[in-house]
């Protein structure tokens, strides 16, 4: 590693996802976001760990040609502390966003739902196959993109530097 190189520290690191509809993947993803609906979001905050609850703290994220700005939550992603960790503890956090945009508000809403029902996987597996042919039915309006971007935020002494790096994918099957 030069002198150069050993300057240069890792402030912050944003994940962001988006996925229309199901993205191609039908009742499963939702059932998982149930679940982490009910899962404290780990996010890194000067180089702390801070639980901090799910689907809140909206932003909007510009996913780039194709996909354009959308709003995106906290959720939990196990990338986040293995990133943090890896990288000597930066501000690090993890969204997440769905179209159509009401889909964003029933997820917010479903935190009212005891943790325990959230938790359960056979009731929200259930809950979730009950919904697919709605799902299926909403899929084929918005369509199965997927996109991911990912906000690096750098100092070297002084001078802030910010790299984005972007990838979509319209329909993974």
């Amino acid at each position: 590693q030069s002198s150069d190189e050993s300057k240069v520290k890792t402030e912050s690191i944003d994940f962001s996802f988006f996925t229309a509809g199901t993205g191609n993947a039908g009742p499963t993803i939702v059932s998982a976001t149930f679940l982490l609906l009910a899962t404290p979001v780990i996010t890194f905050i000067n180089g702390k760990q801070v639980d901090v609850e799910p689907w809140t703290e909206k932003r909007s994220i510009d996913f780039g040609p194709g996909v354009g700005t959308k709003p995106v939550w906290l959720l939990d992603n196990p990338d986040v502390p293995t990133t943090a960790l890896s990288l000597g503890k930066p501000n690090c956090q993890s969204r997440f966003g769905t179209d159509p945009l009401p889909w964003n508000y029933l997820f917010g809403g479903m935190k009212a739902l005891p943790r325990s029902l959230l938790y359960n996987r056979d009731a929200m597996q259930a809950f979730s196959l009950f919904s697919e042919p709605i799902i299926r039915f909403v899929d084929r309006l918005v369509g199965a993109t997927n996109a991911m971007r990912v906000d690096v935020t750098v100092n070297d002494g002084g001078n802030r530097k910010t790299k984005t790096l972007r990838i979509a994918h319209h329909d993974l099957e």
